[in-house]
């Protein structure tokens, strides 16, 4: 037996699932469907609640509102990202999914043409349901198509490790400690940091700071300047570690100054420093 299975789906597909899974992470995709919902629900007349659980309950596919401005503020969402439509950020497409009915607009690369419409038409209206391969190659042929506008930013992938990477992301994104994530998943301390490196590149921003800010009492505190920092969510997001703030350490005069600059790398760190002759 192989050690590892058989690639049976074509690799834009797994791609696709990982682009997918890494869209519907990020703060810009989340506001934009929010925003959807919200035109969506008042094009049919319903509440945004209402209209969003219809849309979860019919496969996630946020409905495109009626009216010329509104369907096109709609197709613009969608073309920004390069999808078919708009999809519910709560949605996780499995491969099986993604393979039936790809998502993004440049999946699979090469994708069939029509190539003779006038035939395609009689072929139609004749209500044969047998198509042969000479008539399938008569009217229709395959393009290459433009890669879309969300990449992921990495040249390799580990698909055996993605989803495992993408449960530390999410629990590491919520503020849970790398010790308590690797114990809840059961993995080791250097691998859940491994993880989190990986998916925090692919998922550069994930938190809404404005909002978010709005919305969090330890933030507006920090806001208003009655903390030096804010939550653990936010210090994720603006790319912080975990360590006190040089305002709240008690500090000679003068002290100060020195740690600033050996931050800023003006000067050496304290352990490279040599006595000389």
């Amino acid at each position: 037996m192989p050690s590892k299975p058989r690639r049976v789906y074509d690799r834009a597909f797994a791609i696709a699932r990982c682009r997918w899974e890494c869209l519907r992470r990020t703060a810009g995709y989340r506001a934009d469907v929010r925003a959807a919902i919200r035109k969506g629900a008042k094009s049919f007349n319903m509440k945004p609640g209402a209209f969003e659980e219809y849309c979860l309950k019919e496969g996630g596919v946020i409905e495109p509102p009626s009216g010329t401005d509104a369907r096109k503020e709609y197709d613009e969402v969608r073309m920004r990202y390069g999808l078919r439509v708009i999809i519910h950020y709560d949605v996780a497409l499995s491969l099986d999914e993604i393979a039936d009915y790809p998502i993004f607009l440049d999946t699979p690369h090469r994708q069939p043409k029509i190539k003779n419409k006038a035939m395609l038409r009689r072929f139609a209206i004749s209500g044969l349901t047998d198509l042969t391969g000479r008539t399938r190659r008569r009217i229709f042929s395959t393009r290459d198509v433009d890669r879309g506008p969300f990449q992921l930013n990495a040249k390799r992938i580990d698909l055996t490790c993605f989803d495992r990477d993408l449960a530390v992301f999410d629990l590491r994104a919520d503020g849970a400690q790398f010790k308590t994530i690797a114990k809840r998943l059961g993995i080791s301390v250097d691998q859940a940091k491994r993880a989190w490196r990986r998916t925090s590149t692919l998922v550069p921003n994930w938190l809404a700071v404005e909002s978010h800010v709005r919305d969090c009492v330890t933030c507006q505190a920090y806001a208003n300047g009655r903390r030096s920092r804010g939550c653990a969510k936010l210090e994720l997001q603006l790319g912080r570690g975990a360590t006190h703030s040089l305002g709240s350490i008690n500090m000679p005069e003068g002290q100060l100054g020195l740690v600033n600059a050996r931050t800023r790398g003006e000067l050496p760190a304290r352990r490279s420093a040599r006595p000389t002759d």
